[in-house]
């Protein structure tokens, strides 16, 4: 006959019970460190997906924006001297939608002004030549932003090797 003794505490031995109990079990202040942790890690990794969607929204209409200032100063390489010297062609002001498929013209704009100043520095022919300036401005994210392109058209540009 076999006789089978549980719970069976020996003298020296440091994992009793009550110890044992203890171990299989994660404590209240053991669950909150953790609890803290996840959240510090989750709101982290929250604000980071949030910046890169942010950013990539930014570069994306900064792109546009050089493509809609990039398309008027070509534009203005296929117009004629006399054209570009008429301030009644070419507009001081121009809208264009910040997403070209936007039909409703709900999105939102880019605000541009064009600028046609004689050159800041005096040479035999700088009579024929003229500095465009193209500023765009719109409103991102709450904050305006602005950029600008300039350039040179001479009077015996590349103009008349089209006309």
């Amino acid at each position: 006959m076999k006789i089978i003794v549980s719970n069976l505490e020996i003298p020296g031995n440091r994992k009793t019970n009550r110890h044992k109990r203890r171990e299989t079990a994660f404590s209240l202040v053991e669950m909150l460190v953790a609890s803290v942790v996840t959240l510090i890690v989750f709101v982290a990794l929250y604000t980071g997906l949030a910046q890169g969607f942010r950013m990539i929204e930014n570069a994306r209409i900064n792109t546009r924006s050089v493509e809609v200032m990039t398309s008027k100063i070509e534009w203005f390489r296929l117009l004629t001297w006399d054209q570009i010297t008429n301030s009644a062609f070419v507009p001081d002001t121009f809208t264009e939608p910040v997403f070209p498929d936007d039909e409703q013209g709900e999105g939102p704009v880019f605000n541009g002004t064009i600028d046609i100043n004689p050159v800041s520095f005096s040479t035999s022919y700088s009579n024929t030549l003229k500095e465009v300036v193209i500023t765009l401005t719109w409103n991102a994210g709450g904050r305006a932003y602005t950029n600008q392109f300039s350039t040179l058209v001479a009077k015996d540009g590349m103009q008349n090797y089209i006309y």
